[in-house]
């Protein structure tokens, strides 16, 4: 019984050195039975799974904040490129290039406030954590 509960917790101990050297998180995690470490093993997998949920939500995110920070920004880009015949344009066109710089300006500064405060929010999540102590008393 000793010997197939540390190979057990020998294969469990492998595949997390290995999740912890390379970073991948799909990996088959050996669990069997329904002791502690069958149980240690699930949780493990159960963690896994989470952390590669993260990760695809967090590319998603980048994706899609990607995606909305490049309309301003082509936006800008166009009116500056206006900005060069500024003194050939009327006064209302004047008027209303501006505005719509200034307007866009605004987004740009809103999308980036969004972000650091999705930054900042995951951070507090992870400062959240606490260390276990898995020695005996």
């Amino acid at each position: 019984m000793a010997r197939r509960s540390t190979g057990s917790l020998i294969r469990l101990t492998a595949v997390a050195e290995q999740v912890a050297s390379t970073g991948e998180l799909d990996v088959l995690v050996p669990v069997t039975g329904q002791d502690v470490i069958g149980r240690l093993g699930r949780s493990f997998e159960g963690m896994l799974a989470r952390l590669t949920r993260s990760k695809h939500d967090q590319r998603r995110l980048v994706q899609d904040a990607g995606h909305e920070l490049r309309t301003p920004l082509t936006s800008l880009r166009t009116n500056i490129s206006v900005l060069h015949r500024v003194t050939e344009l009327p006064p209302q066109e004047r008027d209303d290039l501006l505005r719509d710089l200034a307007q866009e300006a605004r987004e740009l500064t809103h999308l980036v406030d969004e972000l650091v405060q999705l930054a900042v929010d995951e951070r507090e999540d992870a400062d959240s954590a606490q260390w276990v102590r898995l020695e005996r008393p």
